[in-house]
């Protein structure tokens, strides 16, 4: 039998491509544990405190994101009321991924 080592080489690579690709794309396609947030900040917010992971939730301000490192929670445009408050965003005991991304807008009000 004559065969091309060529062509042999070519379809054995072919087919160890395929087994990796089919190892990587479900482990990448399967993140179920939790939904991936998308919401547009924007406007005035408390100060937010995250104690944990969580704390990453709409009502702390986080706008999107999931908390991995391709797709990290976004906490952004918001302007910060701090009412004498030490801080306007405090994040501790978390290994997530986050992002906050503003124009360092905050106002003081006292009533």
């Amino acid at each position: 039998m004559d065969t091309n080592p060529q062509i042999s080489k070519s379809f054995t690579i072919g087919i160890i491509l395929l087994f990796v690709g089919m190892s990587i794309i479900p482990s990448t396609a399967q993140n179920t544990e939790k939904p991936s947030l998308l919401f547009s900040g924007g406007g005035d917010h408390l100060p937010i405190h995250i104690n944990d992971n969580r704390g990453f939730t709409l009502e702390n301000g986080v706008t999107r994101g999931d908390g991995t490192i391709t797709n990290p929670y976004l906490i952004e445009n918001w302007v910060f009321i701090t009412n004498g408050s030490d801080y306007a965003i405090s994040i501790r005991n978390t290994n997530a991924y986050f992002i906050v991304a503003t124009e360092n807008t905050v106002r003081s009000e006292t009533k």
